[in-house]
């Protein structure tokens, strides 16, 4: 069995990792024999928020901190490291991650924030991307 999780901070706060997992548990396959993949992604020393969006996750669980650096009055979240804790927290044990950052490549990835931040025109610099997943033929 193949499945992707596209989870932006949105879908991983509102639960769309821990259901997909639930519905994958149904199937019949055991969270343990799972290998899971993260990235491309934002990665944390770009993903700047405000004070809401912290205060947020704080309210839906406190131990939401150790996602969070705070330094001279900047708050970064840790997406990828909050989707791998519930990937753990359910029994995947098999993590990996691209490393590959959406923000640090505009040129080839799309980055909303990205955009966001350099003030760029989405509608002529944005790039469209894709993943492929399969299982590889032994």
């Amino acid at each position: 069995m193949v499945s992707a999780i596209h989870a932006g901070w949105r879908g991983a706060f509102s639960g769309i990792i821990e259901e997909s997992l639930l519905n994958i548990q149904k199937l019949g396959i055991d969270p343990k024999d799972l290998v899971a993949l993260i990235g491309p992604t934002i990665y944390q020393k770009d993903y700047i928020v405000q004070r809401d969006f912290y205060d947020m996750f704080l309210a839906q669980n406190e131990n939401n901190e150790k996602f969070f650096l705070k330094h001279n009055g900047i708050i970064s979240f840790d997406l990828p490291g909050y989707c791998k804790n519930y990937l753990k927290k359910h029994g995947v044990a098999d993590i990996h991650e691209t490393l590959i950052s959406t923000y640090q490549h505009p040129e080839i990835l799309s980055s909303h924030r990205y955009h966001q931040h350099n003030q760029a025109d989405i509608g002529t610099t944005r790039r469209s991307q894709f993943s492929i997943i399969g299982i590889a033929p032994s």
